[in-house]
């Protein structure tokens, strides 16, 4: 049975064997209260079951066969609890009453409470939806708060958060890989980062240990059409790659390693564009930097991985030789770049 479970969870999408996993809970609830109404009615008022079956006659019914009489209590039992009630199978004795009475309250909070199951399923089937909803409640909470905000900055914090929570999943990796173990993080690291992280020249030769370790800072971003992702003379926080989605540089040039100041920056009749797989920021986890040297303005809407500086830190603190390689990969593709 394990297996079979372990199958049908894997052909079909978690909501909908979630849904299904309750749906049988709550049949298999309900067949055995209404096997037990059933049963207590015969005991209770068996008059009653006599009478349905011998159409009034108590005598005639008397002579069915179990199956029969058992049938028709679970008839009665079933109606009750549905809240349907014909009521073509009456009670003939006061005992009989005061049972249809109890078991109409129990059969009519169960339910309720089937309802209720129901609705709570049918609500939670889609949980990134879920979340995105009660994440934008929370934000227009915050928002009628602080009255004084206008309205033109409103729309743009909304838009802002709308692209960042819909580029977003409801689990973040680096949750999940954390609860592997050491051989499954290295394994699933592979699949779980983005191509245009793991294409990334800083990023070349790092073995899967190391991307698993990259997998723990990665956060997902996004940035709106036009927006400002970050501008010069600012404090840096965070390193960026864009994964979707270009933006361009207004101001300011990328940092360059401090041996190829010499060489000039390729010239060109527009501003310098960086697309999908491009990156920004490096100097400033590295410390190169303690500000941005440029303004990166969004073209279109952008999908980024931010890596922040305090948490790649924290991380890689402990390993000083990937540090020293990240450190070379990134100084000798920017010299590469502007070399070329």
């Amino acid at each position: 049975s394990s297996e079979f479970s372990e199958r049908l969870e894997e052909s079909v999408p978690r909501y909908l064997y979630r849904a299904l996993l309750k749906t049988a809970k709550l049949l298999s609830v309900f067949l055995i209260l209404c096997h037990w109404l059933a049963c207590f009615l015969a005991a209770a008022d068996p008059d009653s079951i006599d009478s349905y079956l011998g159409f009034g006659d108590v005598a005639v019914g008397s002579g069915e066969s179990k199956a029969r009489r058992y049938l028709a209590a679970l008839y009665w039992s079933m109606t009750t609890v549905t809240t349907v009630g014909y009521g073509d199978l009456l009670p003939h004795t006061d005992g009989g009453r005061a049972y249809a009475m109890l078991a109409m309250i129990v059969g009519g909070s169960f339910y309720g409470y089937i309802v209720g199951c129901i609705t709570s399923t049918v609500t939670s089937m889609d949980v990134e939806t879920q979340t995105f909803d009660d994440n934008m409640e929370m934000l227009e909470v915050w928002l009628a708060h602080h009255e004084k905000i206008p309205l033109v900055l409103r729309r743009r914090i909304r838009r802002h958060f709308k692209g960042r929570w819909n580029a977003k999943t409801t689990v973040d990796d680096s949750r999940i890989i954390q609860g592997l173990s050491c051989e499954l993080r290295s394994e699933v690291a592979l699949f779980v980062l983005h191509e245009n992280v793991h294409t990334n020249p800083m990023f070349r030769n790092l073995h899967s240990g190391a991307l698993a370790t990259l997998v723990d800072v990665l956060k997902r971003a996004a940035a709106n059409k036009k927006e400002t992702v970050v501008r010069q003379h600012e404090p840096g926080f965070a390193m960026f790659v864009i994964v979707d989605g270009h933006a361009k540089i207004t101001d300011g040039d990328l940092w360059i390693p401090p041996g190829s100041k010499s060489i000039q920056p390729p010239k060109t009749d527009h501003d310098p564009v960086l697309r999908a797989g491009d990156s920004f920021g490096e100097e400033i986890i590295f410390d190169f930097e303690q500000d941005y040297q440029y303004t990166i303005v969004a073209e279109t809407a952008l999908s980024m991985y931010e890596i922040p500086e305090d948490d790649f830190k924290q991380r890689f603190k402990n390993l000083p030789e990937l540090q020293r390689l990240l450190v070379s990969n990134f100084e000798s593709s920017r010299t590469a770049h502007y070399s070329s």
